[in-house]
């Protein structure tokens, strides 16, 4: 199953809050042909959920964060200059 760090989940936090994201919007993680990719959702039902004080953040479909099992997804860069990246 994917590792998400504390400092990831608190930059998913971060990143809803300055989005003006409603409590129940999560980010979701997809696949795509060039790595991952990210964008506002819901949790549905069987998705794997990842939470930053209690509220959930992130939202990956269980199949995707089992692939992605021994993979770790942290911030890189500081400031602005933050993103995800997976290792």
């Amino acid at each position: 199953m994917l590792e998400v760090t504390e400092t990831a989940t608190a930059h998913l936090a971060r990143r809803l809050v300055k989005a003006g994201a409603s409590e129940d919007t999560v980010v979701r993680l997809v696949i795509v042909e060039r790595g991952f990719q990210t964008f506002q959702d819901r949790v549905r039902p069987g998705d794997v959920t990842f939470s930053h004080k209690g509220r959930p953040v992130l939202a990956i479909k269980k199949n995707v964060s089992e692939l992605l099992g021994g993979k770790t997804l942290d911030v890189k860069g500081t400031g602005d200059e933050a993103g995800l990246a997976m290792s």
